[in-house]
């Protein structure tokens, strides 16, 4: 009984949504914006959503890489000055 009176009152007053009557293009241009279906949108943004991690992983395993071998130059660095015969005067 509770359910009829939930449907009832969420119950919409027209079965097509203003697009849909209007027209997709018509609206477009009213707004001036891009009307996509949910689905289509969901995909586009768990593409970018992806692509965006994978970017993000690239540049810490980048960063990571010119630490290590900054740090690679700097012992060799060491090293050499300690191997290079000092000059007495």
């Amino acid at each position: 009984m509770i359910k009829k009176a939930f449907k009832k009152f969420f119950k919409k007053k027209y079965p097509y949504s203003p697009v849909a009557i209007l027209g997709r293009k018509s609206v477009e241009r009213i707004l001036g914006a891009d009307i996509v279906k949910l689905k289509k949108l969901e995909a586009k943004q768990e593409k970018e959503k992806s692509n965006e991690e994978k970017i993000e992983a690239k540049e810490t395993i980048e960063t990571f890489e010119t630490k290590s071998k900054k740090k690679a130059e700097k012992k060799n660095k060491k090293i050499k000055k300690s191997k290079a015969p000092k000059q007495s005067s």
